[in-house]
């Protein structure tokens, strides 16, 4: 019942929240600003949900490390069985987000643009967007389980990634 009378406030003004920003954005004039406004919230929702809150909450973990003899910041937590840092679920939310909004720029965006060097920048843009970020989705993989990727090909393609953000 602890539990319940802790996280009663939280939940309800978080949900009064969501219901003032949705009545607001549902206000506005319905044109792309709207869709957009729209689609943002839903991507915060999405970030704000997946990426551990609840965990955060029931655990309460530090959201970074520092190590002061190195003085460096962990963000990722290496191999550990069911543990993580506060800003890990978010960080890799984010890049799934970044990796599917760059899938959608490619298929979504390229056809409402008429402009060819437009076109180009977008494109690259997205691709590039996609690149980096399902690499780090791959460094961050690597980061947690290690074992799981330590006889495949795709080793000897992450590792550099793991060298420079990793942690040894």
């Amino acid at each position: 019942m602890q539990i319940v009378t802790d996280f009663g406030p939280i939940v309800a003004l978080v949900l009064l929240l969501i219901v003032s920003i949705y009545s607001l954005i549902t206000s506005l004039p319905t044109t792309g600003s709207k869709r957009f406004a729209l689609t943002m919230f839903s991507l915060l929702i999405y970030i704000v949900c997946m990426g551990g809150t609840v965990y955060n909450q029931i655990n309460s973990p530090p959201p970074f490390y520092f190590n002061a003899q190195q003085k460096s910041y962990t963000f990722i937590l290496g191999n550990q069985l069911n543990r993580q840092l506060g800003l890990e679920g978010y960080i890799a939310v984010s890049i799934m987000v970044v990796c599917g909004l760059s899938i959608l720029g490619t298929s979504e965006l390229m056809n409402t643009i008429e402009s060819a060097s437009i076109k180009r920048v977008i494109g690259y843009t997205s691709m590039w967007a996609f690149i980096i970020s399902f690499f780090a989705m791959v460094t961050i993989l690597q980061i947690k389980m290690p074992s799981m990727y330590a006889e495949s090909p795709l080793y000897r393609l992450v590792m550099p990634l793991y060298v420079l953000f990793g942690n040894r």
